[in-house]
């Protein structure tokens, strides 16, 4: 939804004009000849316009974390593909790395490029930070492109002597962009309020079962995956135990023979610590095992 709203119309004149239903897109050219920009009268920075289309380029990768590596370089090609759209157009690409006006889209573009190709790699193992980042990065593409297009809204409606207002792709880009953020982050924040005794947690001591059922769900789901991995013995469903108490929220624990440096294994054999919001735990097949209090003593879910 937010990358084809981005292309819909963002500038409407009432009556409805198609002549002024401009999407983001070509608002960062065909504004440049305001005459308010042009006399210094108004001063935006219309290059917060694209910032929308440089963060859906971060974004893929990031979002497919927990599916297999064929998808996350999917969603970096695909993120990469949106990010050369933010690239000046030629012969003006050719200097554009140190050219004053092309100098910072041509910058933003080759780092969401970098973003995207990296977090494809990194994003299984970054955990709540991923959460975090995804929120940062959905904020950070829209309430620049807000406040820019706000500013611009007088001078438009001075320019045509008309009603401007912005558009259904605007509202809708925006509103689908902070979505996905608050939508990635409200499991750190029901963990963390769990975790501080917050009002979650009153809500999640009563769910139990549910969150079984959740872990259960997981587990079933990339047991198979996880077992292939260097050093991994079993998986299993539990809390992990530190000094002969509980210590940590119920998850998957994943028995290896054992702990090797995260340097020292291939990509393929690393242990994300989540896995669709379930927390994943490692512990030497040395170590005692925790079973989850509420599964039957003979449910094969437990760790030996």
């Amino acid at each position: 939804m937010a990358l084809v709203t981005y292309f819909g119309p963002w500038i409407a004149r009432q009556p409805m004009s198609a002549a002024l239903a401009w999407n983001a897109y070509d608002l960062f050219d065909l504004l440049r000849f305001l005459p308010e920009i042009e006399t210094g009268a108004l001063t935006v920075n219309l290059q917060a316009l694209r910032l929308p289309l440089v963060g859906l380029a971060v974004l893929p990768p990031l979002l497919l974390a927990d599916l297999a590596v064929r998808w996350r370089v999917a969603g970096a090609l695909l993120g990469c593909a949106l990010a050369a759209l933010t690239l000046p157009p030629y012969p003006q690409i050719m200097t554009a790395w140190r050219t004053p006006g092309w100098r910072v889209p041509f910058w933003w573009a080759v780092g969401a490029c970098a973003c995207a190709l990296v977090a494809a790699w990194l994003a299984p193992r970054m955990g709540r930070v991923r959460r975090w980042l995804i929120l940062a990065v959905a904020e950070v593409a829209t309430v620049p492109a807000v406040v820019t297009l706000t500013r611009l809204l007088p001078a438009l409606r001075k320019l045509h002597a008309a009603p401007v207002t912005p558009g259904w792709g605007f509202w809708a880009c925006t509103v689908s962009l902070a979505g996905i953020g608050l939508t990635a982050w409200m499991p750190t924040w029901r963990t963390l309020s769990a975790e501080t005794g917050g009002p979650m947690s009153e809500i999640q001591s009563d769910g139990t079962e549910d969150t079984l059922a959740r872990i259960r769900e997981v587990k079933a789901k990339y047991e198979a995956q996880l077992m292939q991995m260097a050093n991994v013995v079993a998986v299993g469903i539990g809390v992990p135990i530190e000094g002969g108490r509980p210590k940590g929220e119920p998850g998957i624990i994943v028995s290896v023979t054992r702990k090797v440096a995260v340097g020292k294994l291939r990509p393929r054999d690393l242990v994300p610590k989540e896995i669709e919001d379930v927390r994943v735990w490692v512990e030497d097949v040395d170590r005692p095992r925790a079973k989850a209090s509420a599964e039957p003593a003979s449910a094969p879910d437990t760790t030996q």
